[in-house]
């Protein structure tokens, strides 16, 4: 609490906004294959569940 933080904003579209030090791309990136191995994962067993009967 009490941290300062820098956000650049475009003024005549608010809603778009940067906040410096949020550039980590890997932890995107991360999450993007962790999700897609997920889903792969899960269409797979449903798959063969609905295959196998």
């Amino acid at each position: 609490m009490g941290t300062h933080v820098v956000v650049q904003y475009d003024p005549e579209a608010p809603h778009r906004f940067a906040i410096e030090g949020w550039d980590v791309k890997w932890v995107d990136q991360l999450f993007t294959v962790l999700g897609a191995i997920f889903t792969l994962g899960t269409v797979t067993i449903l798959l063969v569940r609905l295959l196998a009967f």
